[in-house]
């Protein structure tokens, strides 16, 4: 997935990231997503001791992206439509998951 504009202006705010407290994607989705990229996905292939720990780090990151990109919606009824991921949010775990890959070949 190519950097949308916000993605690419994030780019300062992860540098600066701390790994441990990668800011929330409700107040910033591609502050958070560049950090998380930035400061979690670039360690995950590191060591091979590192992968499980560090696997886990990014999931945790990950569905707390997905409880705020995932949406239901209630119909009459009562029902509910499923529910949905954003189009802001398919494009952040798009990235995520090409930052994942691009780790595993380096």
């Amino acid at each position: 997935m190519a950097k949308t504009p916000e993605i690419r202006a994030a780019k300062g705010d992860a540098k600066e990231a701390d790994r441990h407290n990668l800011g929330d994607p409700v107040a910033d989705a591609a502050k958070w997503v560049r950090g998380l990229t930035t400061k979690r996905v670039s360690d995950l292939f590191k060591t091979e001791k590192g992968l499980e720990g560090h696997w886990k780090q990014v999931q945790q990151e990950v569905t707390r992206g997905n409880k705020h990109f995932f949406a239901t919606k209630t119909l009459p009824g009562g029902f509910t439509d499923g529910g949905k991921t954003s189009p802001e949010g398919k494009k952040m775990i798009a990235f995520i998951a090409d930052a994942i890959v691009g780790a595993a070949k380096g």
